[in-house]
C-alpha cells in the first residue's frame, strides 16, 4: 500500500494497493495480452539460457516483477540463480538452486573491518 499526501500529490491524497497474483503470469500470458511478442519472448527465452546480463527498470507499477518472474521461467534447472535487491524482492524463484540478498548499509562494525570504504 502507498500512501501519497500534499505537496507531491498534486490532485490530493491518492491511495494505491498493489496485490500480486497468487498464479505468476507466464510468457504466454504477456503474449495473449499484447504486452510482449512471440519474437520478443524467444529473444528474452534465448539471452537467459546464453546467461546474458539483462536489466530490468521501470517506475512502480511498470511491470518489473512481472517480467522478473517471466524471465525466471526461462532458467534452465542446471543453472543457479541469485538475485540482489536494494528493498525486500516481491519474486521469488521455486527452486532449490537459488540464493536471494538484500543490499544493506554497513554497520560501524562492520565498515571498521572493512578494506573498502564508502
Amino acid at each position: 500500500m502507498n500512501i501519497v499526501i500534499r505537496p507531491l500529490a498534486l490532485n490530493g491524497p491518492t491511495i494505491t494497493i498493489r496485490k500480486f497474483s497468487k498464479q505468476p503470469l507466464t510468457y504466454q500470458d504477456l503474449i495473449r495480452f499484447g504486452s510482449m511478442t512471440p519474437e520478443i519472448a524467444e529473444f528474452l527465452r534465448g539471452s537467459v539460457i546464453a546467461a546474458l546480463n539483462l536489466i530490468v527498470s521501470g517506475g512502480t507499477g511498470s511491470g518489473k516483477t512481472t517480467l522478473l518472474n517471466v524471465l525466471s521461467g526461462f532458467i534452465p534447472t542446471a543453472m543457479s540463480v541469485s538475485s540482489r535487491s536494494k528493498t525486500r524482492p516481491n519474486f521469488s524463484f521455486s527452486r532449490s538452486t537459488s540464493s536471494r540478498w538484500r543490499a544493506a548499509r554497513p554497520t560501524s562494525k562492520a565498515r571498521a573491518r572493512s578494506p573498502f570504504r564508502t
